[in-house]
């Protein structure tokens, strides 16, 4: 079972939340740079803020990046991952990026958006949108616990991990995408979440890394 992502999407923000900041093919030979974070608790309680995805710092351009997340208040609808490979920011808008997501409910997307389209790179015949997908993999409800790895093979392909399980692999990297990854969130649509009564609230921590 899978369903659409919203075919209108709203700016990526880049704001700051606290951080200094299978078979999937064989892994770069890359040098462990180890930087790890005590768990970081971000709210968000104005209804301005639904429909819209908030993001760290640029945290490096990366071999392998792994966090832990745990959405514990706001809708299921809400999805949180990592964006990574992009083209770069004007004003805190997020251009062209490849973007990894799960939800509470356990669906979970990867896809690109470039020249304002999606790209779903799961799903091979969609055009101009993307799919969220069901996966086992992912522990639901608000409140768990869940390990999001990006991993950069030989090739320059990514893959993608969720509990140490692949649900993707050999991604494309974007043509002019030149930066790293940061870490996200998102606020679901003004009819899902209940702001400002309830706010919503992730807490999240980078566990192990490696960068360029």
């Amino acid at each position: 079972m899978k369903k659409s992502i919203f075919k209108s999407i709203l700016p990526l923000f880049v704001m700051s939340l606290g951080l200094i900041l299978s078979s999937c093919g064989t892994t770069s030979g890359y040098k462990a740079k180890k930087f790890t974070t005590d768990w970081i608790k971000v709210t968000k309680d104005n209804a301005n803020d639904c429909g819209r995805f908030f993001t760290t710092s640029e945290l490096g351009k990366f071999s392998m990046i792994t966090g832990e997340f745990k959405k514990e208040k706001g809708s299921e609808e809400g999805t949180y991952g990592f964006v990574f490979g992009y083209s770069g920011q004007n004003k805190g808008i997020l251009s062209d990026y490849i973007r990894f997501e799960i939800n509470p409910l356990g669906e979970y997307a990867v896809y690109s958006w470039v020249d304002g389209k999606y790209k779903d790179l799961i799903n091979d015949d969609v055009e101009n949108d993307a799919y969220m997908n069901q996966s086992s993999a992912i522990v639901k409800g608000l409140g768990s616990t869940n390990t999001l790895k990006v991993e950069k093979a030989k090739d320059g392909t990514y893959s993608c991990y969720v509990n140490n399980s692949c649900v993707a692999s050999k991604i494309e990297p974007l043509a002019n995408g030149t930066k790293g990854v940061m870490a996200f969130f998102s606020v679901a649509k003004s009819n899902q979440e209940n702001l400002p009564e309830e706010a919503v609230e992730l807490s999240y921590r980078i566990t192990d890394s490696a960068f360029n």
